[in-house]
């Protein structure tokens, strides 16, 4: 049987469609950062088949855009705005989205099922068009209609997207030159991205430490996380350091005094230009069964092994400064015997100095934390000082530490019962962009 022109039947079907796989890729997007870097990638609003998920998705990636966490609170105040969060369904509607998706992990496989049903409907849209014309209209109409069916599938390759920018200043701390002391990178951000985006950009910048800081709504004060290329530590020196120092310099000069909030509490920093002291808690040490395999994978036997009441730090004291210096650590073995025993723990190796240059030196091993050896490690310090204190006797509780990597760097420290500060100096390698 001849259809007629302009009958095409196929029209009346319901469109190529998958509504839960919307549902799964806006959910996912509202439960992680990852999912809308992945879904911006080939998505747009317009290839949601339901109208509902069109105005969420755009709701969502105008927050994102603009630098604003993504959460049920969020968008539904993102859709009040717009006059759309009724036509939406309400925060009920939101809650069902993000309570469909068990896992995130597959949401750039569910962003790629929503893009093909888009893509099947257009080209069956073109095609009717075709067809249609072709009954009615001369070649040159079809010829046209033609082209515009062959630039549907150009249209749905990877969307043009303005990706988010992060500020990053690379800081050499503990020294007064570049390519001495550690180096931390140190990004402030508006607001915070989820942990595994600030994980990855820390195993990307593959430093140290990358520090992470963000306003809190009390003024001069600031939460701080700093990660390593492969873990989140709840305490670091340098980057703490770092932060204050771009604080201080490139965010806001007339700040002279900042807390950070952290995993260890509340860091008190001050300072000005490149000299700055930090106010750490003191981890005191007490004594402990000697560790002989982290003893043979040091390479050298102590005099003296105790350990931090966190359990932070193991700390082995030497009697001179060439032993520490000379010490071939086998950091494969000290990695291995650390995983066993206790991961998160890192080797501080330490002794008195001979000359008056400085009273103490150490070295620091993490190589748990993806730090085989670190190159100045202001938190080691936090029970080097007191231990270096109560040995030493100094009575304006002042002392000068010197950590001997190979970079080494400078420590200016004052027991203070309880707390310790530490102060260094620092100075600015580098700034960049990060483009997320």
């Amino acid at each position: 049987m001849t259809q007629a022109p302009g009958d095409n039947q196929h029209l009346e079907k319901t469109p190529p469609q998958a509504i839960e796989i919307e549902q799964a890729v806006l959910g996912a997007m509202i439960l992680e950062q990852r999912a809308i870097v992945h879904a911006v990638e080939i998505l747009d609003s317009s290839c949601f088949y339901n109208t509902t998920h069109s105005h969420i998705f755009e709701a969502i990636m105008s927050l994102f855009e603009r630098g604003v966490a993504v959460d049920q609170l969020t968008l539904a105040e993102e859709l009040k705005r717009r006059d759309q969060l009724y036509d939406v369904g309400g925060v009920v509607y939101l809650a069902k989205l993000a309570a469909k998706v068990a896992t995130t992990a597959n949401s750039d496989i569910h962003a790629r099922v929503v893009i093909e049903k888009a893509l099947s409907s257009r080209l069956i849209e073109t095609a009717s068009d075709i067809i249609e014309q072709a009954y009615k209209g001369p070649p040159s109409s079809v010829y046209l209609r033609w082209n515009a069916f062959s630039a549907t599938y150009e249209s749905f390759g990877p969307k043009q997207r303005n990706p988010m920018q992060l500020p990053l200043y690379q800081i050499d701390a503990f020294t007064g030159s570049a390519f001495k002391g550690n180096p931390a990178a140190v990004i402030p951000l508006k607001t915070w991205l989820d942990d595994g985006t600030l994980q990855a950009i820390a195993t990307e910048n593959n430093l140290p430490a990358t520090a992470f800081f963000c306003p809190t709504k009390e003024e001069g004060v600031f939460d701080l996380r700093c990660f390593t290329p492969v873990i989140e530590v709840p305490l670091c020196g340098h980057a703490t350091l770092a932060s204050a120092f771009v604080l201080m310099t490139e965010i806001d000069r007339d700040l002279d005094y900042i807390e950070f909030e952290t995993r260890s509490g509340c860091l008190e920093v001050w300072g000005d230009y490149d000299i700055y002291t930090m106010d750490f808690p003191a981890m005191n040490l007490r004594p402990t069964d000697r560790p002989e395999q982290i003893i043979a994978a040091i390479g050298a036997a102590p005099t003296t092994v105790l350990r931090s009441n966190n359990w932070l730090f193991w700390l082995l004291v030497y009697d001179s400064e060439d032993e520490v210096a000379e010490l071939d650590v086998d950091v494969s073995e000290l990695a291995s015997v650390l995983a066993e025993a206790d991961a998160y723990a890192g080797v501080i190796c330490t002794a008195p100095v001979a000359d008056r240059r400085a009273d103490f030196v150490s070295r620091y091993f993490a190589p748990c934390h993806g730090i085989p050896e670190d190159p100045v490690t202001g938190s080691a310090h936090c029970s080097l000082v007191p231990y270096w204190f109560e040995r030493l006797g100094r009575p304006d509780r002042e002392l000068h530490a010197l950590q001997i990597s190979a970079r080494g760097g400078d420590l200016f420290c004052r027991d203070r019962g309880n707390r310790v500060e530490i102060t260094g100096r620092v100075v600015k390698y580098m700034e960049g962009t990060v483009f997320l």
